[in-house]
């Protein structure tokens, strides 16, 4: 038997993994319109488009980008073809 602190509760969610939470945070700054559409470019694309613009998008989305994992680079709109 188990301990009612032992079982872990189905409407518990789990924490996010690091990675799963710079995803997320990525895929917000793919959605947030203020840095413009991310339609056919890169998410760096999209961050350099804005910090041109004068947006002052995130610098901690920049340092995302740079990182070694591939998903990171590609925009949400990426896996809806147009």
């Amino acid at each position: 038997r188990f301990a009612p602190e032992q079982v872990q509760s189905h409407d518990e969610p789990r924490p996010l993994t690091a990675r799963a939470k710079e995803l997320q945070e990525l895929r917000q700054f793919d959605q947030d319109w203020r840095y413009g559409p991310c339609t056919g470019i890169s998410r760096l694309q999209q961050w350099e488009r804005a910090a041109q613009h004068g947006l002052n998008p995130p610098q901690e989305i920049r340092y995302m980008l740079f990182s070694a994992d591939t998903d990171y680079t590609h925009c949400l709109s990426s896996d809806y073809p147009l």
